[in-house]
């Protein structure tokens, strides 16, 4: 007794070669992922690197700028281990936004510059990284219609 299954790939031939080269990425090859996973490295080391140097922390942007880096290291290993899932750069590009408004919102804006900037800077690149890998994913899906 045999079962057939249907799904896209089986009623739309036209579709068929472009889930192909969907399904070809490979693990641990995409070198957004690798970006995001050393600016999360980097937002986790940084914070104490900036308190050296300004002499001085608050401690919301500390354990703001703490808590993405930890976020957007471990959803980009995930990413970079199953590269078909395109939520995991929806999870990035959120916590990259959330970088760029908690200065705003825990009112270390004027107090803190060079963190400030710190956020700013890490959630831009955070927010453009994501963007760039889902519409590259989204190409490769569509490229075929």
């Amino acid at each position: 007794m045999s079962v057939m299954t249907t799904g896209p790939k089986q009623n739309y031939p036209a579709y068929q070669e472009a889930y192909q080269e969907v399904d070809q990425v490979k693990s641990w090859t995409r070198w957004q992922d690798w970006a995001s996973l050393l600016l999360g490295l980097m937002l986790w080391i940084c914070p104490g690197m900036f308190a050296g140097f300004t002499g001085t922390s608050d401690p919301n942007a500390t354990v703001t700028i703490i808590i993405a880096g930890t976020v957007i290291a471990g959803v980009s290993v995930w990413a970079l281990s199953e590269p078909h899932v395109r939520e995991l750069q929806g999870i990035i590009a959120v916590t990259s936004i959330w970088l760029i408004l908690t200065p705003m919102m825990f009112g270390f804006m004027s107090s803190e510059l060079l963190q400030t900037l710190l956020h700013w800077a890490a959630g831009t690149i955070g927010v453009v990284l994501s963007l760039w890998t889902l519409m590259n994913q989204a190409g490769r899906v569509t490229s075929k219609e």
